[in-house]
């Protein structure tokens, strides 16, 4: 990888860096934590069968919004913070390391992105625009939505 690579992977990581510490917020709390798709302990075929928030989806109350993957990366990475938390349903709004994780998970994936952009810029335009693709990497590893 090249140094301006890993300027945008680094700025974009600084960026988001202050999230680490925050809790669940607005849909994180119905998406993640009351979420029964998202505890690693429950049957995970049944994230195929639910809704986004964990809602049986022929269900007449359910929103309809179909995000397996997203899902799954939300089990995942609950499972990976029960080593440090123990069981799900036991810390999910009790411990800080279950948050922080998933706040780490979107922070690289974000980086990442980041740079995948940049790659994809340099393939569009070409090597006489690595200027320009070098900025525009860095305002969407820093753009704050």
């Amino acid at each position: 990888a090249s140094w301006p690579a890993w300027i945008v992977f680094i700025f974009a990581c600084l960026c988001y860096s202050n999230t680490l510490s925050g809790k669940f917020l607005f849909d994180d709390v119905v998406a993640i934590q009351n979420n029964p798709d998202v505890d690693p302990e429950r049957d995970w075929l049944k994230i195929f069968a639910n809704d986004f928030w964990g809602r049986p989806i022929l269900d007449k109350y359910s929103h309809k919004s179909y995000r397996p993957i997203t899902t799954l990366s939300f089990r995942a990475n609950a499972f990976v913070s029960s080593w440090t938390c123990g069981r799900w349903k036991d810390f999910k709004d009790k411990c800080s390391a279950a948050t922080w994780s998933f706040h780490l998970l979107n922070v690289l994936l974000h980086a990442l992105n980041s740079v995948l952009l940049r790659c994809l810029l340099l393939q569009t335009l070409g090597q006489e625009e690595k200027d320009a693709t070098f900025a525009t990497a860095l305002l969407f590893g820093g753009e704050i939505v």
